[in-house]
């Protein structure tokens, strides 16, 4: 997550302030997936990973196309976003509520014992994927 804002913000110099909203997007697109067809959270996250690039190309060429290619200012192209942003996270809202919501795997709420230490099974299989 941090890692695609630092790239928005610092090296791309576009104000997408609607990144946020589409991680929240993305969660809810893994619980929708986790609820209704049992799929592992990680594997949906995996499995949506090239359909969000897919997404996030659309709207850049929007952005593009309509501000940054004609030299409009900076400003309506934040004003694009902020549009983006409440879009998405209403849109949200008013399909999921405001309360929370948890997806179910094997892995989650279960540790391992190393020592007196536990290690969260959730924490570890997060650590191995990313192993070098």
């Amino acid at each position: 997550m941090s890692l695609g804002i630092s790239l928005v913000f610092g090296l791309l110099d576009i104000a997408n302030i609607a990144q946020p909203a589409f991680l929240i997007l993305g969660a809810y697109a893994a619980y929708v997936l986790n609820t209704s067809f049992g799929l592992d959270p990680i594997l949906a996250g995996v499995l949506f990973t090239p359909v969000f690039y897919g997404l996030g190309v659309l709207v850049y060429r929007v952005y593009y196309a309509s501000f940054e290619r004609r030299g409009d200012e900076a400003l309506r192209g934040l004003v694009f976003f902020f549009g983006l942003l409440f879009i998405i996270e209403v849109s949200l809202s008013l399909k999921y509520g405001v309360d929370y919501r948890l997806v179910q795997a094997d892995y989650i709420g279960r540790s391992i014992e190393f020592g007196g230490v536990g290690i969260a099974y959730r924490l570890l299989v997060l650590c191995l994927v990313g192993w070098p």
